[in-house]
Parts: structure tokens; C-alpha cells; sequence
């Protein structure tokens, strides 16, 4: 989580971290502690941060000098302390098969618990929206709650995602959710006051691992059945199939679209690419990586590979029938995502940057404005294993 010049960061273990990236290609750590519980999610507002650290309950932290931090407040009685949303002087606490929780943090030295819900088989995520408290259950989907007064609360519905959450992308009024054995799920989020609905039931029977979107078509890659395309111009809430489906060798793992092409990263046999020129007979074409393709980024005419523990495989698509390695970039760990973003430095010139997440290695930086000679510009050991 980045504000202003400060990065706040985890190891994915017990160590809550601040940088000063005030020189993006100089990240300087200005302090960190470490604490006897796994930090599962935190949220920065101010002067403090607010931990979800599992057996360790709710845990603030006093941040205002940067240079030391400090314990400010904490309530233990929460034992499985999963993500934390902040409003106001009241804390929301997903806490795993213990429910959900809200607290009352105006004084940090005592902090007291207000309100609490148990129906929960397994809370993970709670995001607060105006009066609406959404909380992610891993094993009855996403469930809001509507408390106009605090405390109180009126279960609204569920909108039942059960499934791996391999991948989500948000458009316009819905949620696109690839759940893993439970295909493709659709949330309505249009209206936080009325039931949510997933009016969409995929019935593939395929193991959903990736999407993206483009206009009003959203293609999905399954494991089996490899890359499909839906229609979703009609009625967002409800995925229609174009019929174009085109069988992906290897392990589709992640998929991104750009005009009439589509690129998947798909295990052992590296970088596929499907032209839906003709979409009633789709072209395909193939770039064998050294590694195992895990996550794809495209930009301008290159597609960026994380290639495992081969690194960075940046890639020519100009021409897409014969795509071609400009450069590897040997990340020395596990790549197994990577964004790329355009950057002006402090004399307005444009660069180019690769952040790969590098596995058990942290956060590889990578300056490839040049590619002939890409430069490492700086390493997070995140201390556990990093992802995108």
C-alpha cells in the first residue's frame, strides 16, 4: 500500500514494514516491526495502521514518526483475525469461523467490542460501503449486511462465489469472478441497499483460472476447455457464449486481451496467442518460453512473460504469427506475475518499468527502457512468497 512517498508493506509472515520511495529507483526502509502473529491484512488511515493479525486480534499501530513505530491499541479476544476495514472511530474485523466483528476504537487503550456477527462459517474479507458491510466467506460466498445503526444488523443476501477466487475484474454495475471449479460468477454491485444477485450459472463444468474484458465481451480460460469468449452487451448480469471457444494447450493460467488478439500464459507450453480476426475460425499461434508461463502483461507491441524460475521473457508481438524473446531478464527467484508501467523521472523523461512478483525472492524491479541493457533498480525481500 502506497501514500504520497511511503510504501507500507508485509512479508505474507509477522513483519509490518515502511519504505520512503520518495526515489522510486532508491526505495529506503525507514522501519519495521515485527510481531509474535501472522499479519493476515492491513489498512492505513492517518497516523496508524490497522492490522488483522490473526491470533492477535486487531492491532494498531502508531506510525507518525516513520523512523519508530509503536503498538498503540489492540483487542485480543478476536483469534483468527482475517482482514480489518476502518470508519470513523469504529473498527470491522472479518475473524475467519468467528464471524464478523465491529469495535469501537475512539480510545486505543480501550478498545471494546459492539457489535458482532456469528452466522459466518468463514469470514475472510470485509470492505464497509456507506451503510453496507460486504464480507467474503469462503465457504457461503460474499454477504452484505446493512447497519444504519452500527451495531445492528440486517443480513441483506448472499451472492454465493463458492470456489477457488483465481481472478476478478470489475465492470460498470458488475463483478467477474473466475472461481476455480465453480466456472464464472457474476455479482451485481449496482445497488449496495438491494439484494445482491448472480444471475449467471456457468455450467462448463471447467475449472475457471483467468479473465479479462474487452467492450462488451469477456473471455475466460478453463483448464479443459481452454479459452472462451461471452457476450455480455445485451444484459451485463448474464454471460451469453459467442460459440467462439478455442482449445489452449498446457495450463492456462492467465489471459489478457488486446484488440483482436488474445495472449495466455499457459504453464509448460508458454505463450499462446489467439486471433479472433475470424471468429468463426480462430488463428493460433505459439511462443515456446524456457520456463513455465505463469502470468502475462501486454503494452504497446511487447507481452511481458513471467517465465517461473527462467524470470522475465520480454516479447516482440509486432508481428503476433511470429512472436519473438527481445530479452530475459533472470529475476534469481520464482516470477510468477509481472505489471509494467510507464514512468517520468525526476528530469520528465519517460521510463519503463517491470515489477515482478519473485516468489520466496520478494519484489524485482526492473528498468528496461533500454532492453539491451536492462537494470535491476531495486529487491524487496518480502520475506514470504510475494505475489501481484
Amino acid at each position: 500500500m502506497c501514500i504520497r512517498d511511503r510504501a507500507f508493506i508485509t512479508n505474507n509472515k509477522n513483519r509490518f514494514m515502511i519504505y520512503d520511495i520518495s526515489v522510486p529507483n532508491d526505495p529506503q526502509q525507514l522501519s519495521f516491526i515485527d510481531l509474535p502473529a501472522k499479519i493476515e491484512n492491513f489498512i492505513v488511515i492517518g497516523n496508524h495502521a490497522y492490522l488483522a493479525a490473526s491470533d492477535m486480534g486487531l492491532v494498531i499501530l502508531d506510525i507518525s514518526q516513520g523512523i519508530e513505530i509503536s503498538i498503540a491499541g489492540q483487542f485480543n479476544q478476536i483469534k483468527n483475525a482475517r482482514d480489518v476495514d476502518v470508519r470513523g472511530n469504529y473498527a470491522y474485523v472479518a475473524g475467519g469461523r468467528d464471524g464478523y466483528y465491529i469495535l469501537d476504537i475512539s480510545n486505543f487503550s480501550i478498545i471494546t467490542e459492539i457489535g458482532r456477527e456469528s452466522s459466518l462459517s468463514d469470514a475472510q474479507l470485509v470492505r464497509i460501503v456507506d451503510d453496507i458491510a460486504l464480507v467474503a466467506d469462503d465457504l457461503i460466498g460474499l454477504k452484505s449486511f446493512y447497519s444504519q445503526v452500527l451495531y445492528r444488523f440486517r443480513e441483506q443476501e448472499v451472492a454465493k462465489a463458492q470456489g477457488a477466487y483465481e481472478d476478478v475484474i470489475v465492470s460498470g454495475n458488475y463483478a467477474y469472478v473466475a472461481a476455480g471449479d465453480s466456472g464464472v460468477k457474476v455479482i451485481n454491485v449496482e445497488d449496495l441497499n438491494t439484494p445482491l444477485s448472480g444471475g449467471f450459472i456457468d455450467n462448463t463444468g471447467d475449472y475457471a483460472t483467468s479473465l479479462d474484458i474487452l467492450g462488451d465481451y469477456i473471455y475466460v480460460t478453463y483448464r479443459q476447455r481452454g479459452l472462451r469468449q461471452y457476450n455480455i452487451a445485451a444484459y451485463p448480469g448474464f454471460l451469453v457464449s459467442e460459440g467462439v471457444e478455442a482449445g489452449i494447450p498446457g495450463e492456462p493460467q492467465d489471459v489478457r486481451v488486446r484488440g483482436n488478439l488474445v495472449f495466455v500464459a499457459s504453464g509448460s507450453e508458454g505463450l499462446q496467442i489467439v486471433d479472433l480476426s475470424d471468429i468463426a475460425s480462430p488463428e493460433m499461434y505459439s511462443l515456446d518460453t524456457p520456463g513455465t508461463a505463469k502470468s502475462v502483461f501486454v503494452l504497446d507491441d511487447r507481452a511481458y512473460i513471467a517465465d517461473g524460475e527462467n524470470g522475465l521473457q520480454i516479447v516482440s508481438i509486432n508481428d503476433p504469427r511470429n512472436p519473438v524473446i527481445l530479452q530475459n531478464i533472470n529475476t534469481f527467484g520464482d516470477a510468477t506475475s509481472v505489471f509494467v508501467s510507464k514512468i517520468r523521472d525526476a528530469s520528465d523523461a519517460e521510463r519503463t518499468y517491470a515489477f515482478i512478483a519473485n516468489g520466496f525472492a520478494g519484489l524485482y524491479i526492473a528498468d528496461i527502457t533500454d532492453l539491451s541493457r536492462p537494470v535491476n533498480v531495486a529487491t524487496y525481500s518480502t520475506l514470504g512468497s510475494a505475489c501481484l
